[in-house]
């Protein structure tokens, strides 16, 4: 019994340092606002495909107010990733937040 706590130890510990890292929090920041972006076109427009739902808030001109909006789930990932102590992961999450802001700030002042 010893041996197999000893195993499961390890294969966590060795799942934990492949985790930790800036790479898997750039992709779960990059990835995370589109995930909530659909969950709530979902909830609160089901009858609009993701795209259609996507072109009409580039239509009435709140798209940069939406992408900001998607973003902010990234907190919830960012703090888990401190809780866990996971901190080349959060680097990676606020790389990715970053990447954001950059992006709407680009779009907001230059197109």
């Amino acid at each position: 019994m010893e041996i197999l706590n000893n195993f499961i130890i390890t294969k966590c510990l060795k799942m934990n340092e492949k985790l930790n890292s800036i790479y898997t929090g750039l992709i779960v920041g990059l990835i995370f606002p589109f995930v909530s972006a659909y969950i709530y076109q979902n909830i609160y427009f089901p009858s609009y495909d993701y795209l259609d739902f996507l072109f009409r808030l580039y239509l009435i001109g709140v798209y940069l107010k939406f992408i900001s909006f998607c973003v902010f789930p990234n907190l919830l990932v960012f703090f888990i990733s401190i809780w866990l102590n996971w901190l080349k992961t959060t680097r990676g999450i606020l790389l990715a937040t970053f990447m954001y802001a950059f992006v709407v700030y680009g779009l907001k002042f230059f197109a």
